[in-house]
């Protein structure tokens, strides 16, 4: 983990897009943990997700397919491209 004071400039190595192995790069203000850079990709990721978890109905959804697929009612493969066929 890199720490970096406010006002300078921190060095960490972007790996490219979906990479999230990055290391962590802490910016400090008076000796105090003040924000986490993160990529314009990354943010968009976390944006989406609020934004699911805000949605009761996509919620909804997702407890559904869940229980479905506990259930052992999915369909695999080729099977679901058949099965649009129809």
């Amino acid at each position: 983990m890199h720490r970096a004071r406010a006002g300078s400039s921190p060095r960490w190595s972007d790996r490219g897009p979906g990479d999230h192995q990055q290391e962590r790069v802490i910016i400090t203000r008076n000796a105090r943990d003040a924000a986490i850079p993160i990529s314009v990709a990354d943010l968009a990721e976390l944006e989406e997700t609020i934004a699911v978890l805000c949605d009761p109905e996509a919620l909804a959804d997702i407890r559904e397919a869940d229980a479905a697929h506990a259930r052992g009612d999915v369909v695999r493969g080729i099977d679901a491209v058949r099965n649009l066929a129809r």
